[in-house]
């Protein structure tokens, strides 16, 4: 977390710290749930008679048909249930704003997870009603040999490419440039961002103003906010802050140039009223309410002002994944009123012409106004930098996901190991009656290879349907890594598909096939 993920803690330095209890629970906890898992395979080993013991299998074959044809009208109407039911919450997010449809998306994206899964088992679960003695006939004859240990890896390939898709949609890319432009955009049009540590008094706007500080030749127009200085509640800050800093904009302005998107609530008008017993409306980025303050539309903050006297700030509107993150915005003639001192401007929104380049503006601005302390980054700057807090939290949990697919995908090879050697019986008496080595290796491989596609194409469809609002929305999706993701899972379980037919079709099957 110091390293490599440095982004998910900011400026903040992390000391490894254990504990002798935490490894003593960790290894009690593994060892318990061992435990578990083999008292329930010796019970269910225990109930089998003791000649089928002998011969290898542990349950009768007719009763494995019988359960099978139950298991089949049981799940296929599961599977069509779940699909009507995503179908329902579909067409409910059709009526919400764009920003409430995800949850709905995500929650539809699961039920189909579970109708491909449901409609997996009762495939597997059927029983060919003609003997095929093509390969993927034989493949598939194979699969439903062991319903469960092939619906389990099935499942699991599909869960965590589920997972991985879901959350490899909400990273971050770089704003392009004409998405930097434009004003519903998270940098909200403004090329540039600037804080001063001096107070600026005049207009820089005006002529005047211009004159004062020596910007006549520097092509900016400029929206000034005073400033009450607070905590930062940004993703940057790693605790919880209490009261965030004040920012006193004028909403004519805002309003006027349409700068950021309100997604909840009322637009930068409300900012000039005030409620009868005095509470201040404010605007604030929806992740650092929520995350940041734990709060959300209509929820108040309580302050004092300069003479010591409570007041409330209530959130009357939010925008989203903006520069704005770590404090609020209150119109200024509000701030002037509460906070008499805080006079000047430290904080400004800065528009450069299109024509102009930002970065020469914003080299200009702080060789005229470094008398001042005046710090200028370009907004996408200041936006990726709260961006990364998020990409590197997503890129610890896709870590740990990719770790889990990549157990599964050994696990895929664990369970072809074992099929093939419940099954040597069976692969030596094909290999005497004509099948080739080479045969018998594309019909294990094959099988499983079924399995490993199937899998992971549940997971992708359901969720591609889970990240659609997130896709839509997205200025910039990362269609190239999570393809990228995908190839290296597909590709990983069929490599350790493939090791473990080699491996397991290596010793010769002559005693296997006298044991018959």
């Amino acid at each position: 977390m110091n390293t490599i993920w440095q982004g998910a803690v900011g400026t903040a330095r992390l000391q490894f710290h254990i504990e002798p209890s935490s490894l003593v629970g960790g290894a009690l906890g593994g060892v318990i749930m061992a435990l578990l898992a083999i008292a329930v395979v010796a019970r269910k080993q225990a109930k089998a008679p003791a000649r089928l013991l002998l011969n290898g299998v542990t349950t009768e074959m007719d009763s494995v048909a019988q359960k099978a044809g139950r298991s089949a009208r049981i799940f296929f109407p599961l599977s069509v249930a779940a699909i009507v039911a995503a179908g329902l919450l579909l067409m409910r997010s059709s009526s919400l704003p764009t920003h409430q449809q995800p949850p709905l998306f995500f929650g539809a994206g699961a039920l189909l997870l579970m109708a491909a899964l449901s409609g997996s088992f009762a495939m597997l679960s059927q029983t060919p009603k003609k003997e095929v003695l093509a390969l993927p006939a034989l493949a598939t004859r194979g699969l439903r040999r062991r319903r469960g240990r092939s619906l389990s890896v099935i499942g699991l390939l599909a869960a965590a490419s589920f997972l991985l898709a879901a959350i490899g949609s909400f990273r971050h890319e770089p704003l392009s440039d004409e998405s930097m432009q434009r004003r519903d955009s998270g940098t909200g049009g403004f090329a540039l961002w600037a804080e001063s540590a001096v107070p600026l008094y005049h207009d820089l706007n005006s002529a005047k103003g211009r004159e004062k500080y020596s910007l006549e030749e520097v092509p900016a127009s400029f929206v000034a906010l005073r400033v009450r200085e607070g905590d930062d509640a940004s993703c940057l800050n790693l605790n919880r802050a209490q009261t965030p800093t004040l920012w006193g904009a004028p909403p004519a302005e805002l309003q006027q140039r349409g700068a950021f998107k309100v997604i909840k609530g009322q637009g930068w008008s409300a900012l000039s009223d005030i409620s009868p017993d005095g509470t201040v409306p404010a605007i604030g980025d929806e992740n650092t309410m929520m995350w940041g303050l734990g709060k959300n539309l209509g929820d108040t903050l309580e302050y004092r002002d300069e003479a010591g006297k409570p007041f409330k700030a209530r959130l009357v509107g939010l925008v989203n994944k903006t520069i704005l993150q770590g404090g609020l915005l209150i119109a200024e003639e509000h701030l002037v009123r509460l906070f008499p001192s805080s006079s000047g401007y430290r904080a400004f929104l800065i528009d450069v012409p299109p024509a102009q380049s930002p970065l020469k503006a914003g080299e200009e601005l702080t060789l005229a106004l470094q008398d001042y302390g005046f710090e200028v980054m370009p907004a996408a700057r200041r936006l990726a930098l709260f961006q990364a807090v998020e990409n590197t939290y997503l890129s610890v949990f896709q870590a740990l996901g990719g770790l889990g697919l990549l157990l599964g995908c050994v696990g895929l090879g664990v369970v072809v190991l074992r099929n093939v050697l419940e099954r040597r019986g069976e692969l030596a008496l094909l290999s005497a009656v004509g099948f080739r080595a080479g045969m018998l290796k594309r019909l294990i491989f094959l099988e499983h290879a079924i399995l490993a596609v199937g899998g992971l194409g549940c997971g992708a469809l359901a969720g591609g349907l889970a990240i659609l609002p997130t896709l839509r929305a997205a200025e910039n999706t990362p269609f190239g890594m999570l393809l990228m993701t995908f190839g290296l899972v597909a590709t990983s379980a069929l490599v350790w598909t493939g090791l473990a037919t080699l491996i397991a079709l290596r010793a010769p099957m002559l005693e296997s096939l006298r044991n018959e």
